[in-house]
């Protein structure tokens, strides 16, 4: 329904979508017995939608799928993942926008604590911006002209990227 709004309505720059489909992600224990289900479900409707913005000769689609907030790589005791300071944002489809594998910045391990908690951190001396500003900058693609209003005052990372 998302692809044939946006196939349909060039105009519409976004559509969010939430997990009711899903089920929760705030897997705090337990989360293996049925993470695998609901992963593989999710990626086989990315691959569908995929397929449509394809036949449809589309290249100015994105899906973008992330999570709320951070999460633990490390599963905690009780087999689920704590909130964390990790992020992972996977980017499909939209040649016109992404067109090709990129990589920002670098992070190291802080030893893992007690609770088998690991935590990431940028290394000294590399590239990092703010969760908002990334925000912003994927706003700013898309044509919004003021990101700001929706970011929490953080504007666009212009590296080069808008001039």
């Amino acid at each position: 329904a998302a692809v044939n709004v946006l196939i349909g309505n060039p105009d519409t720059k976004v559509v969010s979508l939430g997990s009711g489909g899903l089920g929760g992600w705030d897997d705090h224990s337990n989360a293996i017995r049925s993470y695998r289900d609901r992963l593989r479900n999710l990626m086989e409707s990315i691959e569908v939608a995929l397929a449509h913005i394809s036949a449809e000769n589309k290249n100015n689609i994105n899906i973008i799928v992330f999570a709320e907030f951070g999460r633990n790589v490390n599963l905690n005791d009780a087999e689920g993942w704590d909130h964390g300071n990790n992020q992972n944002v996977y980017i499909f489809g939209g040649k016109q926008y992404f067109n090709h594998l990129g990589v920002v910045g670098e992070t190291e391990i802080k030893p893992t604590e007690a609770n088998n908690r690991l935590y990431l951190r940028p290394k000294e001396n590399t590239y990092w911006f703010e969760p908002y500003a990334v925000a912003a900058t994927i706003y700013k693609m898309y044509g919004v002209t003021n990101p700001e209003v929706l970011t929490d005052g953080y504007g666009a990372i212009d590296a080069g990227l808008f001039k």
